[in-house]
């Protein structure tokens, strides 16, 4: 009894070792591979650019979700896996029948008892290519997961960058309204100066006071300019409300130097929006597969071993084995109706992937335009 029970399992996993020859998928993307974010600085302190990216990288709620969905496609992946090798179970179960007799009745009443506890292992050995597709989806899946969290990170980082100079750009704008304010003080004490000596007329002063209340007005503006910078980029960081928030003075990013062609080659081969799109359109190649074998004969083939550790029918062992061959006759068109859709779904993806190119080469090419026209002013 052993022997068969150790034969079963060999010959179940020389079956799942041809399945994965079989299989050829490409494999997934490591999933494991996610940023290695340090510990949060002291946000008491002036932060640099790279701190604020950091902080919004590790606390965005986006950035989080996106995660949790790469750890979810992790799991499918593995689930998906699962059916490749056999399975083994332990099963017990106990019932009791009862009758009763009222009257004259053929055959007579009594109790019966039946209980078995056993191992049940089993294995697919065949199933027309299902579970194969299946890994395969489920690998694209993930990897279309995981250039969402990549996508996901840039987006955040890129609203961090421009809340971190627009919050910059506010306080240099009221550095520079403070002097103006400055300087209509020194306007409205020469003025008064003259008025006194009768040197000016008193327009003068008048004028002097009013260029200093326009100044006063231009100082609270930028103040509130700066509070409304500050709470964005307090936003795009995942940094609640009441933590006080301050940034070191400008950090200089660096000035690319890439021709055109260069650039959208860089963009095309790196942008996640891209490698999303490539791999949901590797998932929808292998849901038309799937829909293609469904409208077929499909063939299946398990194989099970049952060993009773008790039982009431004094069994010891049990094997089974089944091949089935199913084919829809007649289903109103709902196969070939399902086969004819994931056509037109993969043919759509591979129009949204060609959108999306089309777009990244734009999207570069703007950039790269407006970067050479600051250059030429800035040498100007």
């Amino acid at each position: 009894m052993l022997m068969r029970f150790i034969t079963f399992w060999l010959a179940a996993l020389a079956g799942c070792v041809f399945d994965c020859a079989l299989a050829l998928e490409t494999a997934p993307p490591d999933l494991t591979a996610l940023p290695d974010l340090t510990a949060p600085p002291d946000l008491s302190q002036p932060l640099s650019l790279a701190q604020c990216l950091g902080i919004a990288l590790e606390n965005h709620p986006s950035v989080k979700a996106a995660a949790a969905g790469v750890e979810s496609a992790r799991h499918r992946v593995t689930e998906s896996k699962s059916s490749r090798y056999p399975s083994l179970d332990l099963s017990s179960n106990w019932s009791r029948f009862q009758s009763t007799r009222q009257g004259f009745a053929i055959g007579s009443a009594g109790s019966s008892e039946n209980r078995e506890t056993a191992l049940n292992a089993s294995y697919l050995f065949l199933d027309s290519g299902q579970r194969k597709t299946a890994v395969r989806q489920a690998g694209a899946n993930a990897g279309a997961s995981l250039a969402s969290l990549t996508s996901t990170q840039r987006d955040t980082a890129l609203a961090v960058v421009e809340a971190y100079y627009s919050l910059l750009t506010a306080r240099k704008l009221k550095s520079l309204r403070d002097k103006v304010v400055t300087s209509a003080e020194q306007h409205v004490a020469a003025a008064q100066a003259g008025f006194a000596a009768g040197t000016t007329a008193k327009i003068d002063t008048l004028r002097a006071l009013t260029e200093l209340a326009n100044a006063k007005v231009d100082v609270v503006a930028a103040e509130g300019a700066i509070q409304r910078a500050v709470a964005v980029l307090r936003n795009t960081m995942g940094v609640e409300d009441a933590v006080p928030l301050n940034v070191r003075d400008l950090d200089k990013l660096p000035d690319p130097q890439l021709e055109l062609t260069t650039a959208q080659q860089e963009a095309l081969s790196r942008r996640p929006e891209l490698q999303q799109q490539d791999y949901g359109l590797a998932a929808a190649r292998e849901t038309a597969k799937s829909a293609k074998i469904n409208a077929g004969p499909a063939l299946s083939f398990t194989g099970g071993f049952d060993r009773y550790l008790d039982s009431s029918r004094n069994v010891t062992d049990e094997w089974v084995l089944r091949a089935t061959m199913s084919m829809p006759l007649f289903d109103a068109k709902q196969s070939r109706s399902r086969v004819e859709s994931a056509k037109a779904d993969l043919v759509a993806r591979q129009e949204q992937r060609e959108r999306e190119r089309q777009s990244i080469l734009l999207e570069v090419e703007r950039g790269w335009i407006n970067t050479n026209a600051l250059s030429v002013i800035d040498v100007k």
